[in-house]
């Protein structure tokens, strides 16, 4: 089976989907861009992009410097506050797209571009909205550069000349976008070993090469936030054993394998039975390992579960797990009509599922329109209110709402809301003797530091304790 591919290579029609597909998630991300970027991260990401006019990157991951390229250009240019909140949401899909059409230029590499393509939607639910995690980034950049490698592995001229001077680059990007990427991308790596002829010390270098950056990295750079998160997992190893089966993140993910995730166990049963007909007890072995380890280490560190935009973004691997071997052997093995029957269902169900997905983010955004229309009238616009005081499961999270309601009520009101939602408002106190601050939750800005065509600060009223006001919906 080694090179072999019948489905994707030098296919027409499934490239045209392909783009098409794109196309589409392109259309999406700007039609729900309020949803995208008014939600947590996104718009504290924003926020700092737009004060301080520099990349916004936390924890060292650099690689997010490329989603925020569109509106850093867009801000040096002064484009609107609602033009730069659709860059934004748009420059995460425009990269993957981008790495999809360069991936095209070379010779044979349509089942590279697919692999990618099927990442970016197979199991893609609430992530969408949720969209700055650095992780599904470190993903496709890990896919986009291991596809250069197969592609010019054979040829002396391109590995030498193009592919060694920019693999340090690369392989740095990618191993800090996110810890747990070394295991899609190992995975990639020994998987197109057994397909593709690699050149088996080309093979090595590189699985040398980036282990060596891995290790160094969280030796000298990890952060305090992947620190904790290491030493959570493994204490949650020791204290649970052996009661692993029963915790609630298992049943959580059962309830998201019927509502989302339907693809996966489809599609590795489809792997499995392939592998079985063919004797091929390695690469079973290699799948079911790799996805129920990985699997096996997400939810043994979250036993409790979470919110799904946060825990579907530490699943995605388990779709690298499954793309690969659909795209490479299985998928081939049908006839050319059922190939792209498959493969046009995968799309059509998953650009369906991606756009019923927005309700709750929509709705988050009606509970805020709601709120500041209630509270029009109020002699203190600028408030802090109780968390528990509010639908949290309705906001998810409140510890963004001032970026939130600076960004909905500069667009919507032409005038800036400044609310802090918390649960521990006496840790903010000291900002109520203050009448011209942006008050956030790690801290306040004068108005002075804030752009004056991004914030329309015009309110020098104190802020008022709204403990006693709940609002549901």
């Amino acid at each position: 089976m080694k090179g072999k591919f019948q489905l994707i290579s030098f296919d027409r029609t499934s490239i045209f989907i392909a783009k098409l597909t794109y196309i589409s998630l392109l259309s999406l991300s700007i039609y729900f861009y309020k949803e995208r970027s008014i939600f947590l991260d996104s718009s504290f990401y924003l926020f700092y992009l737009i004060k301080d006019g520099e990349f916004t990157i936390t924890h060292n991951r650099f690689a997010s410097i490329l989603t925020q390229i569109l509106p850093f250009i867009g801000l040096k240019f002064s484009a609107s506050l609602p033009t730069l909140m659709m860059l934004f949401s748009l420059g995460f899909v425009l990269v993957n797209f981008l790495l999809f059409l360069i991936i095209l230029l070379f010779k044979k590499s349509s089942k590279y571009a697919l692999s990618l393509l099927l990442f970016n939607i197979l199991i893609v639910s609430d992530s969408f909205y949720w969209m700055v995690s650095e992780f599904p980034l470190g993903i496709s950049l890990s896919i986009f550069y291991i596809s250069l490698f197969c592609l010019t592995n054979s040829n002396s001229k391109w590995f030498k000349y193009w592919f060694i001077p920019t693999s340090l680059l690369f392989q740095t990007t990618i191993v800090f976008s996110y810890p747990l990427v070394i295991f899609p991308f190992v995975f990639i790596l020994i998987y197109l070993y057994l397909i593709e002829k690699i050149v088996f010390k080309n093979f090595l270098s590189v699985l040398v090469s980036f282990s060596t950056i891995f290790i160094l990295k969280i030796s000298l750079f990890k952060s305090g936030y992947e620190a904790n998160s290491s030493l959570n997992g493994v204490k949650n190893l020791v204290e649970l054993f052996p009661n692993y089966l029963n915790i609630q993140s298992n049943i959580d993910f059962l309830k998201y394998l019927l509502n989302d995730y339907y693809a996966l166990p489809i599609g590795l049963l489809l792997i499995l039975i392939y592998y079985w007909k063919n004797k091929s007890y390695k690469k079973i072995l290699l799948v079911t390992i790799s996805f129920f380890f990985y699997l096996f280490i997400i939810n043994i560190s979250y036993p409790n579960g979470g919110d799904q935009f946060y825990i579907e973004n530490l699943y995605l691997p388990l779709s690298i797990f499954i793309i690969f071997p659909l795209v490479y052997e299985v998928l081939p093995s049908y006839n050319r009509k059922v190939s792209l029957f498959i493969f046009i269902a995968i799309v059509l169900s998953s650009i369906t599922r991606i756009y019923y997905n927005h309700e709750s983010y929509t709705e988050r955004l009606n509970w805020m329109r709601n709120y500041m229309e209630l509270t029009k009238g109020a002699d203190n616009k600028k408030q802090f209110i109780d968390a528990e005081n509010v639908p949290t499961n309705v906001l998810i999270m409140t510890w963004a709402t001032p970026y939130e309601f600076w960004l909905l009520s500069t667009i919507e009101l032409n005038y800036t809301r400044s609310i802090l939602i918390d649960k521990n408002l006496e840790n903010h106190s000291w900002m109520l003797l203050y009448n011209k601050k942006f008050a956030t939750k790690w801290g306040a800005f004068n108005y002075s530091e804030l752009p004056t065509k991004y914030f329309k600060l015009t309110d020098t009223t104190h802020y008022s304790l709204e403990n006693l006001l709940i609002i549901n919906n």
